[in-house]
């Protein structure tokens, strides 16, 4: 399999705007896994509800980087569904390197050229 480059990111985020009196307290992340592999890529989107604890720490949301979202992701997701999404990333792409199907043109009909058909020419209306 071709090694695959994996980048989660952050999208849109929805939040609650007062929870506990806390201001934009984050519920939903929606995330995105792109993975690319030479000239190949794919791409697999989520999102994601964030449990709110008003006794856990809290950061408010103008401090927040993509990095500590992206980590709230993978805890809540956990680390069996994370490799789950990154397997199937490198699945599709492995895919569209060895293609499981294949569409090769009937062996009784005629060649690609043959079927082409250019109007080089039209008629005028003259």
């Amino acid at each position: 399999m071709a090694q695959i480059v994996k980048t989660w990111s952050v999208t849109e985020m929805q939040c609650y705007a007062d929870a506990a009196g806390k201001d934009n307290v984050v519920s939903t992340i929606e995330w995105l896994l792109t993975g690319t592999g030479g000239v190949h890529s794919a791409t697999i989107r989520g999102a994601l509800n964030i449990p709110f604890n008003s006794a856990s720490e809290f950061t408010d949301f103008a401090s927040l980087t993509q990095a500590h979202v992206v980590g709230w992701v993978h805890s809540t997701m956990g680390a069996v569904q994370v490799a789950a999404y990154e397997d199937n990333l490198g699945l599709q792409i492995e895919a569209q390197i060895n293609p499981p199907v294949v569409q090769p043109p009937v062996p009784w009909g005629p060649t690609f050229p043959e079927r082409l058909c250019l109007v080089t020419n039209p008629p005028s209306d003259q």
